[in-house]
């Protein structure tokens, strides 16, 4: 019974950080999606993140306020970091998001199976493609 509750707290413990990364978003984590991602070495020193982010949302962005947080299956960190501001994510389809981190190696997402990764994109903001301000 002891080595039961145990192990029912540790299940329950190693979910609460990826719960909370979610609850944090405000309901935001559903408009922004990341379908696949990639990561390789960039120019010298350099590495480069490539995201397909499918926009879930009736709406053209054309400018985003957004956080990027990458955690594996037992939520510890992989990876996070704001999404580049100047995007173009075409309304209900995917798009290609490059985030480049200069002199920055990441050994978590070189090494990590993509399959043992949960990625959140929580927005603040965003402007769509008329101009329209919408904060979140």
């Amino acid at each position: 019974m002891r080595n039961t509750i145990s192990f029912l707290m540790l299940s329950v413990s190693l979910l609460l950080p990826a719960a909370a990364v979610a609850s944090s978003c405000n309901g935001t984590q559903e408009i922004l999606t990341v379908e696949t991602w990639s990561y390789a070495p960039g120019e010298i020193g350099s590495s480069i993140l490539t995201l397909s982010i499918m926009n879930n949302s009736d709406d053209i962005y054309r400018l985003i306020n957004g956080h990027l947080t990458m955690v594996d299956v037992l939520d510890r960190e992989v990876f996070e970091k704001d999404i580049p501001p100047d995007v173009n994510l075409a309304a209900n389809s995917v798009s290609e998001v490059l985030i480049t981190r200069l002199y920055i190696h990441s050994e978590r997402l070189s090494n990590v199976n993509q399959d043992d990764v949960i990625s959140t994109i929580c927005l603040q903001a965003a402007v769509t493609s008329n101009g329209k301000k919408i904060v979140f």
